[in-house]
């Protein structure tokens, strides 16, 4: 049975940790908050994944605490699983525990330096990017921890992605690879500001604007094609925008009534602040935070994404969803 560390205790997180311990790993949640800790380890529940009853395979601990971890057992693997803004906590215990092996499953950019996860895990762990993979695709954390059928792809390097595939694979979780760790972020990254666009096209359904599946359709199009322009200024390649980590990951995520950016853009369409919807939602949904930092990376590499700077600006309070709308389509048409 070998040790594998997963540094996060929200949904995705614990998902995670459940599923490997079902696949008969030791393994080890490090969360923040001594109460969720607490109810993990006593109960076997945890608020944040009411669907799961957890393995005996499953120890929660606290940051002050993981010294338990040390000692004749070295961690081989972690999982780094924090929302982008907890990304120098994460790396902060990736340091403390130097794990030969990282896979991040994080959805955004790091929002200080406007780094992708992968760069900023190699700048302040000096963990070889040859040993740091990405985990990403169409997959919500209840249906992993039911066991319910979900298709991932794990990005990076030939022998760390396929190291990674065998780790987590099985019947009902399957696990592709690709090479293209820069594109496979930014699809994850950027589906959720489009999830949110797509949120607020249902919010103002009942308005006068008279948005209907027309709108929703073109929001998916033409915001993967923003996500295409973005990735061919990173050198990304470009199918990956066509498979699990672009398209697929996107669909799932505006598709959904359980996506949490789908529904922070319901409620910016019926009218909500970002202040009002972060504590309605109890959460600060990826893609506000995301769209801040996207908007500044598209501007210095010259690249227009008018969806997702339509969605930072109502994020930002500037802008209603209502005049957003008018501004997109009042802008000239071109060759697609």
């Amino acid at each position: 049975m070998q040790r594998v560390v997963v540094v996060g205790t929200g949904s995705w997180g614990l998902a995670l940790a459940q599923h490997l311990a079902a696949l008969d790993n030791d393994v080890a949640v490090i969360g923040r908050r001594h109460e969720v800790v607490d109810e993990i380890n006593r109960n076997r529940t945890s608020v944040n994944l009411p669907q799961a009853n957890f393995n005996d395979n499953v120890t929660a601990y606290t940051f002050d605490n993981i010294s338990d971890l040390s000692g004749d057992r070295r961690v081989e693997n972690l999982v780094l699983a924090v929302p982008s803004y907890a990304l120098e906590y994460g790396c902060n215990i990736v340091n403390n525990l130097s794990p030969n092996k990282v896979v991040h499953v994080i959805k955004g950019f790091e929002p200080t330096t406007l780094m992708q996860p992968s760069e900023y895990i190699h700048k302040k762990t000096k963990i070889d990017p040859k040993n740091i993979a990405y985990l990403t695709g169409p997959t919500f954390a209840d249906e992993v921890a039911l066991g319910q059928p979900t298709a991932c792809v794990i990005a990076g390097e030939k022998s760390t992605t396929t190291y990674f595939q065998k780790m987590f694979t099985d019947t009902q979780f399957r696990c592709y690879t690709s090479d293209d760790i820069v594109g496979a972020q930014l699809g994850g990254a950027l589906k959720n500001i489009l999830a949110i666009a797509y949120g607020m096209c249902i919010g103002l359904e009942s308005s006068e604007l008279n948005l209907g599946e027309n709108a929703k359709a073109a929001v998916i199009s033409r915001g993967i094609a923003e996500v295409a322009r973005l990735g061919k200024a990173y050198g990304a390649n470009p199918y990956t925008f066509m498979g699990l980590s672009g398209i697929g990951d996107l669909l799932l995520t505006c598709a959904s009534s359980k996506s949490r950016n789908r529904q922070a853009g319901e409620l910016y369409g019926r009218g909500l602040t970002t202040k009002e919807i972060i504590e309605k939602l109890d959460l600060v949904p990826e893609g506000i935070t995301t769209a801040k930092s996207i908007v500044k990376i598209s501007k210095a590499k010259k690249v227009e994404m008018p969806i997702c700077e339509a969605v930072k600006q109502i994020v930002e309070g500037k802008i209603q969803p209502k005049q957003a709308v008018g501004l997109l389509l009042s802008r000239p048409v071109g060759n697609e």
